[in-house]
Protein backbone atom coordinates (compact mmCIF):
# COMPACT_ATOMS: atom_id res chain seq x y z
CA UNK A 1 0.00 0.00 0.00
CA UNK A 2 2.89 2.37 0.81
CA UNK A 3 4.55 1.76 -2.59
CA UNK A 4 1.28 2.51 -4.44
CA UNK A 5 0.77 5.69 -2.41
CA UNK A 6 4.40 6.67 -3.10
CA UNK A 7 3.98 6.11 -6.88
CA UNK A 8 0.76 8.09 -6.99
CA UNK A 9 2.35 10.94 -5.03
CA UNK A 10 5.50 11.12 -7.17
CA UNK A 11 3.56 11.01 -10.45
CA UNK A 12 1.27 13.89 -9.43
CA UNK A 13 4.08 16.48 -9.62
CA UNK A 14 5.31 17.50 -13.06
CA UNK A 15 8.31 19.36 -11.64
CA UNK A 16 11.20 16.85 -11.50
CA UNK A 17 13.07 18.83 -8.83
CA UNK A 18 10.03 18.69 -6.53
CA UNK A 19 9.62 14.98 -7.31
CA UNK A 20 13.27 14.42 -6.43
CA UNK A 21 12.88 16.15 -3.05
CA UNK A 22 9.78 14.11 -2.36
CA UNK A 23 11.58 10.86 -3.21
CA UNK A 24 14.51 11.75 -0.95
CA UNK A 25 12.09 12.35 1.93
CA UNK A 26 10.40 9.01 1.27
CA UNK A 27 13.79 7.28 1.30
CA UNK A 28 14.59 8.81 4.67
CA UNK A 29 11.19 7.63 6.04
CA UNK A 30 11.85 4.09 4.83
CA UNK A 31 15.26 4.02 6.49
CA UNK A 32 13.66 4.84 9.85
CA UNK A 33 11.58 1.67 10.15
CA UNK A 34 10.72 -1.83 8.93
CA UNK A 35 12.81 -4.90 8.29
CA UNK A 36 16.03 -4.62 6.27
CA UNK A 37 14.82 -6.71 3.29
CA UNK A 38 11.72 -4.61 2.66
CA UNK A 39 13.74 -1.41 3.22
CA UNK A 40 16.28 -2.43 0.56
CA UNK A 41 13.58 -3.26 -1.98
CA UNK A 42 11.74 0.04 -1.43
CA UNK A 43 14.97 2.06 -1.43
CA UNK A 44 16.02 0.43 -4.71
CA UNK A 45 12.73 1.56 -6.26
CA UNK A 46 13.19 5.06 -4.91
CA UNK A 47 16.78 5.31 -6.13
CA UNK A 48 15.63 4.37 -9.64
CA UNK A 49 12.96 7.05 -9.51
CA UNK A 50 15.47 9.58 -8.14
CA UNK A 51 17.84 8.80 -11.01
CA UNK A 52 14.99 9.30 -13.48
CA UNK A 53 14.26 12.69 -11.89
CA UNK A 54 17.91 13.71 -12.08
CA UNK A 55 18.01 12.71 -15.76
CA UNK A 56 14.82 14.69 -16.43
CA UNK A 57 16.22 17.76 -14.65
CA UNK A 58 19.41 17.54 -16.73
CA UNK A 59 17.44 17.02 -19.97
CA UNK A 60 15.37 20.14 -19.25
CA UNK A 61 18.51 22.12 -18.38
CA UNK A 62 20.19 21.11 -21.65
CA UNK A 63 17.01 21.83 -23.63
CA UNK A 64 16.83 25.34 -22.13
CA UNK A 65 20.49 25.99 -22.96
CA UNK A 66 20.03 24.73 -26.52
CA UNK A 67 16.91 26.85 -27.00
CA UNK A 68 18.74 29.95 -25.78
CA UNK A 69 21.72 29.19 -28.03
CA UNK A 70 19.50 28.65 -31.08
CA UNK A 71 17.71 31.95 -30.40
CA UNK A 72 21.02 33.80 -30.15
CA UNK A 73 22.65 31.99 -33.08
CA UNK A 74 20.05 31.07 -35.70
CA UNK A 75 21.14 28.61 -38.35
CA UNK A 76 21.91 30.01 -41.76
CA UNK A 77 19.73 28.47 -44.44
CA UNK A 78 19.74 28.60 -48.19
CA UNK A 79 16.94 27.43 -50.43
CA UNK A 80 17.77 24.71 -52.94
CA UNK A 81 16.62 26.07 -56.32
CA UNK A 82 15.75 22.55 -57.51
CA UNK A 83 13.68 20.99 -54.69
CA UNK A 84 12.92 24.32 -52.93
CA UNK A 85 13.83 22.85 -49.51
CA UNK A 86 15.53 25.08 -46.96
CA UNK A 87 19.03 23.70 -46.45
CA UNK A 88 20.69 24.34 -43.09
CA UNK A 89 24.21 25.49 -43.84
CA UNK A 90 26.00 23.49 -41.15
CA UNK A 91 29.12 22.80 -43.22
CA UNK A 92 30.68 23.45 -46.62
CA UNK A 93 29.16 20.14 -47.77
CA UNK A 94 25.55 21.12 -46.98
CA UNK A 95 25.20 22.88 -50.31
CA UNK A 96 27.00 21.81 -53.50
CA UNK A 97 28.25 24.69 -55.64
CA UNK A 98 28.99 24.31 -59.33
CA UNK A 99 32.25 25.81 -60.52
CA UNK A 100 30.80 26.73 -63.91
CA UNK A 101 28.36 29.34 -62.57
CA UNK A 102 28.81 29.43 -58.80
CA UNK A 103 25.20 28.47 -58.19
CA UNK A 104 24.34 25.27 -56.41
CA UNK A 105 21.86 22.84 -54.95
CA UNK A 106 21.41 20.60 -51.93
CA UNK A 107 23.39 17.40 -51.55
CA UNK A 108 20.31 15.24 -52.25
CA UNK A 109 19.56 16.97 -55.57
CA UNK A 110 23.22 16.73 -56.56
CA UNK A 111 23.19 13.02 -55.69
CA UNK A 112 20.14 12.54 -57.91
CA UNK A 113 21.90 14.44 -60.70
CA UNK A 114 24.88 12.10 -60.33
CA UNK A 115 22.76 8.91 -60.17
CA UNK A 116 20.88 9.91 -63.31
CA UNK A 117 24.20 10.81 -64.99
CA UNK A 118 23.13 14.33 -65.87
CA UNK A 119 26.14 15.89 -67.58
CA UNK A 120 24.87 19.49 -67.62
CA UNK A 121 24.75 21.98 -64.79
CA UNK A 122 21.13 22.18 -63.60
CA UNK A 123 21.51 25.94 -63.15
CA UNK A 124 23.33 27.27 -66.24
CA UNK A 125 23.18 24.19 -68.52
CA UNK A 126 26.95 24.27 -69.10
CA UNK A 127 28.75 20.93 -69.24
CA UNK A 128 29.75 19.73 -65.76
CA UNK A 129 33.53 20.16 -65.81
CA UNK A 130 36.03 17.44 -65.02
CA UNK A 131 37.58 17.61 -61.56
CA UNK A 132 40.72 19.18 -62.99
CA UNK A 133 38.79 21.85 -64.91
CA UNK A 134 36.52 22.50 -61.90
CA UNK A 135 39.61 23.03 -59.74
CA UNK A 136 40.96 25.60 -62.23
CA UNK A 137 37.58 27.34 -62.32
CA UNK A 138 37.45 27.48 -58.52
CA UNK A 139 40.95 28.97 -58.42
CA UNK A 140 39.92 31.63 -60.91
CA UNK A 141 36.75 32.44 -58.96
CA UNK A 142 38.76 32.63 -55.70
CA UNK A 143 41.20 35.09 -57.30
CA UNK A 144 38.23 37.23 -58.38
CA UNK A 145 37.13 37.37 -54.72
CA UNK A 146 34.14 35.01 -54.85
CA UNK A 147 33.60 34.02 -51.21
CA UNK A 148 32.52 30.37 -51.62
CA UNK A 149 35.44 29.68 -53.98
CA UNK A 150 37.87 31.35 -51.58
CA UNK A 151 36.55 29.21 -48.73
CA UNK A 152 36.90 26.00 -50.77
CA UNK A 153 40.40 26.91 -51.93
CA UNK A 154 41.37 27.79 -48.35
CA UNK A 155 40.20 24.38 -47.16
CA UNK A 156 42.27 22.68 -49.88
CA UNK A 157 45.38 24.65 -48.91
CA UNK A 158 44.75 24.03 -45.20
CA UNK A 159 44.53 20.27 -45.76
CA UNK A 160 47.22 20.08 -48.43
CA UNK A 161 44.68 18.79 -50.97
CA UNK A 162 44.62 19.06 -54.78
CA UNK A 163 48.38 19.41 -55.03
CA UNK A 164 48.57 22.40 -52.70
CA UNK A 165 51.35 22.37 -50.12
CA UNK A 166 50.01 22.50 -46.57
CA UNK A 167 50.15 26.21 -45.64
CA UNK A 168 48.03 27.54 -42.78
CA UNK A 169 48.93 31.22 -43.34
CA UNK A 170 48.07 31.02 -47.04
CA UNK A 171 44.85 29.13 -46.28
CA UNK A 172 43.64 31.87 -43.95
CA UNK A 173 44.26 34.58 -46.55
Amino acid sequence: ATTQTMSATTNDTSDPAARLQELIQKREEILRGGDVHSQLHRIKELVQKEEACVVEIERRRVDAIMKEYEEQHPLVTEECPLCLEDIQMTSMKSFVRFSCCGKGCCRECNLQRTIHKVKKCPMCRADIPTERKASKQMKALAKKGVAFAQAQEGIKILSGGNGYPLDVKQALK
